[in-house]
């Protein structure tokens, strides 16, 4: 299966990281304001015209044990001014910091792809969160819960589903300049347990200064009951971008 090679990456990664601290060692939540935000453009003239345009902004605010998140991210690509592919996302989440590594959180995200057969798609989510390493070095956490997702689909019906929410992801710095970053997330359907969703990302990082880096990423998408005139299973993304994180 296609995932087989990203889960023995996180395996090599959490083996990888034999003296990283424990996740009580380290400061709960990071204090203070960050953001991170990326932008990729890939233009073509002559005798072919295509745009590509991905931008993608993730910001936190954290205050003694509370964290606030919002992120988002915008992709089109058009072709001799006919657009074959476009989606985005915007989604707000807070994370309370309870004892030892462990979080509950609670979140609301609302997403759109029409080539994927849905105006839009809500999703509220809640669960909780363990840190199972965290250094400065590396990081890995996991998340279980639950998510009520509601879609407005290109046929102009409306569809409702409930799903459980697994999720992990690992980061591993391997030099002062170059990162890496895997996660994973699995959900279960419990309305239909045919239609269930996949959805993982790879990516890398080279640092050029203290605030830019080049990033690449590679993202599958899989959902087993593709949504309205959708025919394919899988859609995936490569994406390379430059990245401003202060």
């Amino acid at each position: 299966m296609k995932f087989n090679f990203f889960l023995s990456f996180l395996a090599v990664m959490a083996l990888a990281n034999g003296s990283s601290a424990r996740a009580d060692e380290m400061p709960a939540v990071a204090q203070g304001l960050s953001n991170e935000s990326e932008a990729g453009i890939v233009v073509n003239s002559g005798n072919a015209n295509s745009q590509s345009y991905s931008l993608k902004e993730a910001s936190s605010y954290g205050f003694y044990k509370n964290l606030f998140k919002s992120s988002g991210h915008f992709l089109e690509t058009t072709a001799n001014d006919v657009v074959s592919a476009r989606n985005w996302d915007f989604g707000l989440r807070y994370e309370r910091y309870l004892l030892s590594g462990i979080s509950m959180y609670l979140g609301q995200n609302v997403e759109s792809d029409r080539f994927a057969g849905f105006q839009q798609r809500y999703n509220s989510d809640f669960g909780g969160k363990y840190a199972i390493l965290k250094s400065e070095e590396s990081y890995w956490n996991l998340e279980a819960g639950y998510r009520y997702s509601l879609q407005n689909l290109t046929t102009g019906t409306q569809t409702s589903d409930h799903f459980l929410r697994l999720f992990t992801e690992a980061s591993r710095s391997w030099t002062k300049t170059f990162s890496s970053k895997y996660w994973l997330e699995l959900l279960p359907n419990l309305t239909d347990s045919a239609a269930y969703r996949i959805n993982t990302e790879l990516s890398i990082s080279s640092m050029l200064t203290s605030i830019f880096s080049i990033k690449s990423a590679y993202a599958i998408r899989f959902n087993n009951s593709p949504a309205g005139i959708a025919s394919r299973t899988t859609d995936s993304t490569f994406t390379t971008a430059l990245v401003a994180k202060f």
